[in-house]
């Protein structure tokens, strides 16, 4: 004799299957979250974003609010940007590149996407504090758009560089020609070594 499963205990069977699949999709990605945040190194967070630098980078990742404490330390280098943005994309290898040469320590990052989007009290403190290296937007209202990156020296901001953060409808690909890049190198070299001049900075391959 054949077992047939009422109509109604199918349905329940379907419908714990499903929640069960649920569960377990859902406890899975808490948990890719939860090491991502919690077990994964800035510079390792930094290379999920921004692929095209070596994972053993020398990006902290900061929040808005970090940033705007971060502009009154004596030495710091900030860099503001999104991974969404291909300019972006196509200027932090630049900029490692030359930290790199340089040996400088730490650069800290800050993803300004959501705190510019959500204009958060963070992100108004930071515009009161930039103002003055800071573009309009369509409305006259100063905005942070990246990449944007500053130097800080005694607690001041000695320069920073937005050259291609207004830049629109061009290809990342053709505006970096080997004449570009080598300007934007030497323009970033000099204010580098603003912050850390050659004899503060520690070199392991020759010895400290």
């Amino acid at each position: 004799m054949k077992l047939e499963i009422p109509k109604k205990n199918q349905i329940k069977i379907i419908v714990t299957f499903v929640i069960v699949a649920a569960l377990i999709t859902l406890m899975v990605l808490l948990a890719k979250s939860y090491y991502v945040n919690n077990e994964m190194t800035d510079a390792e967070r930094f290379y999920t974003e921004y692929e095209n630098v070596p994972v053993d980078n020398v990006f902290k990742i900061i929040s808005a609010k970090e940033a705007y404490e971060t502009l009154d330390d004596d030495q710091a280098i900030i860099l503001f940007g999104f991974k969404d943005c291909k300019w972006c994309r196509s200027y932090v290898p630049i900029l490692n590149e030359v930290i790199t040469a340089n040996n400088v320590p730490e650069v800290y990052y800050c993803n300004i996407k959501q705190d510019r989007a959500k204009n958060t009290e963070d992100y108004k403190k930071l515009i009161e504090k930039l103002g003055e290296f800071l573009h309009e937007d369509d409305n006259g209202k100063k905005r942070i758009y990246v990449p944007d990156v500053y130097f800080i020296k005694g607690g001041k901001i000695i320069g920073h560089n937005n050259d291609t953060s207004l830049i629109s409808g061009a290809d990342t690909e053709g505006y970096y020609t080997e004449e570009t890049t080598n300007e934007l190198k030497d323009k970033l070299t000099k204010l580098v070594l603003e912050v850390y001049p050659k004899d503060e900075v520690c070199d392991d391959s020759k010895g400290c």
